[in-house]
């Protein structure tokens, strides 16, 4: 991927202007994150705390890009994840840790600014604030907060009107929590967005 990237940055630029209806066009998109790695807890490491660790993740969203030239955009969305969190308790031998699950649910509205790295490469990056949807629990702290997305992506034109894209990229969420505590539980999340946009004015 970083070859590819690379290609982009470096022998693409000069292809833009061809490029020009369709980078200044508003799009709506839809993606899907299959699969994520995920880090859930507070960042400090706390002596003699359990542990959580996410599975079975998948993450859907709906967008529109707003062309502000042809190399800026903006890219407002909505989107909705769910993911089951396992909390296991410290060692207390001879007794086993204790487990149970919980089945996360976050909706989230990240506004990002986005840049056009050649013909088939863009970045984004911007604010998201998100909100916990899941029931009452004392597994983990509420995830409703601020947090911040970051991608690279790959757009690839299908028609004048309709691409796919690519896109690895991190989302960290409850940067800023809503809810006071002393070690907030957090989640940093990695994964690969697969998507689609239209052109529809």
């Amino acid at each position: 991927f970083l070859l590819f990237l690379i290609l982009g940055l470096f022998l693409f630029p000069g292809n833009l202007k061809s490029q020009e209806r369709k980078f200044e066009k508003v799009r709506i998109g839809v993606s899907v994150i299959p699969l994520a790695a995920n880090s859930v807890g507070p960042y400090e490491r706390l002596d003699g705390a359990g542990s959580l660790t996410s599975s079975k993740f998948f993450s859907g969203m709906l967008s529109l890009d707003y062309p502000i030239n042809q190399r800026f955009f903006f890219t407002s969305a909505v989107g909705y994840s769910r993911q089951q969190i396992i909390s296991e308790g410290a060692p207390n031998p001879p007794n086993k840790p204790s487990k149970d699950t919980l089945s996360l649910k976050i909706f989230e509205v990240p506004v990002l600014a986005g840049f056009h790295l050649g013909r088939f490469f863009y970045a984004n990056l911007g604010p998201m604030v998100h909100f916990d949807l899941s029931k009452k629990q004392q597994i983990m702290d509420k995830q409703n907060g601020l947090g911040l997305q970051f991608g690279i992506g790959f757009d690839w034109d299908i028609s004048s009107s309709f691409s796919l894209q690519l896109e690895p990229g991190l989302k960290a969420y409850s940067l800023i929590p809503f809810e006071s505590g002393n070690y907030p539980d957090r989640i940093l999340s990695a994964g690969i967005k697969i998507g689609a946009k239209y052109v529809i004015w």
